[in-house]
């Protein structure tokens, strides 16, 4: 939402409608000039640019590990506090993904929440350890309000990226968002 005050303050001419919604939505029929797409995309005769990984981190609270302890390796986790995400589209809690782990056994989640913004708030409350978009974390990190953990095994799932009908990019307009947005996500994604 910071960088749309910025597009606005670049072209104020240009009426942005914006919809939030976490589901997958038909492009074309559903009349966007532009969508921001998540993981690995479809193939189809739409028009994309990738902006950057879709990364994630495994964190939680520093009061919750020290109370709980910190895991090591994946299969540390059956004994954590785990939160996931479902997803609003297929009903189903996220499967966390890990590289370089021989983990066989599916974690199971102690609490399943529907909104990204509510997993943060989750690990930032000491409810337990959760796995989300480094986009979503990556400051509170920073500020010390979340402990990254297992970063040796937590696995990117697939790319960011701006998708639209081929006819779409021909306004320039929507071209000037797409090259905007494209720039100032990115700058998030890193």
């Amino acid at each position: 939402m910071p960088a749309l005050l910025d597009f606005r303050i670049r072209f104020p001419d240009v009426m942005t409608e914006i919809s939030l919604d976490d589901v997958k939505v038909d492009i074309i029929n559903g009349g966007y000039d532009v969508v921001l797409r998540l993981g690995e995309l479809d193939d189809s005769t739409l028009r994309a640019r990738r902006i950057g990984p879709h990364t994630f981190i495994t964190c939680a609270s520093p009061e919750y590990l020290a109370h709980r302890g910190t895991p090591q390796t994946p299969s540390d986790l059956h004994n954590h506090c785990c939160v996931f995400y479902r997803f609003p589209t297929t009903g189903r809690p996220e499967v966390w993904a890990f590289k370089n782990s021989l983990q066989l056994t599916p974690i199971k989640p102690s609490v399943v929440l529907n909104d990204g913004e509510a997993l943060a708030s989750a690990a930032l409350g000491g409810l337990g350890i959760i796995q989300a978009p480094s986009y979503l974390v990556s400051e509170d990190i920073a500020a010390g309000r979340l402990q990254a953990v297992l970063a040796d095994y937590t696995d990117e799932r697939g790319s960011v990226s701006l998708v639209w009908p081929p006819m779409s990019a021909r306004a320039p307009k929507v071209r000037a968002f797409i090259d905007f947005m494209a720039e100032r996500v990115s700058q998030k994604l890193y």
